[in-house]
């Protein structure tokens, strides 16, 4: 992801310190056929098909705001680094939440169930690898 690295070059020495201390293990949990898989999957839609953006990636982002009165989701989200928060709108949310299967606080208030996803009407998945299925 170029756009993380030009990011991380500009940090200031202490927070780059921080973040690959943090970062060390970013891959337990997940396998590099996975991660192989997934990268060629959204390469092969970009590049290959030349499909028009209808997905992002937004890495080292934390959920920490989430609307569903509408027919798209509002995601209010901070950067793990900068904690510049953005909102973004999304027909369909995949939660990549590594090694531990956190929710976000924003979720608490959905009737966490064995029908959950089917009460967003979109298929959410709480496992990174689960995301290869997905796509």
């Amino acid at each position: 992801m170029p756009d993380y690295v030009n990011q991380f070059y500009h940090l200031d020495k202490e927070r780059q310190a921080r973040e690959v201390s943090r970062q060390k293990l970013t891959s337990d949990g997940i396998t590099d056929d996975c991660l192989t898989s997934i990268y060629q999957s959204l390469y092969h839609d970009k590049y290959v098909l030349r499909n028009p953006k209808w997905w992002t990636v937004q890495p080292h982002q934390e959920l920490v705001g989430l609307d569903l009165s509408g027919k798209q989701h509002q995601l209010r989200l901070r950067h793990g680094v900068t904690e510049h928060e953005k909102v973004l709108e999304a027909d369909v949310v995949i939660l990549c939440t590594g090694f531990k299967r956190v929710l976000a606080p924003c979720f608490k208030t959905l009737p966490i169930s064995c029908n959950w996803m089917s009460f967003l009407g979109h298929y959410l998945t709480l496992s990174s690898c689960a995301l290869e299925a997905a796509l």
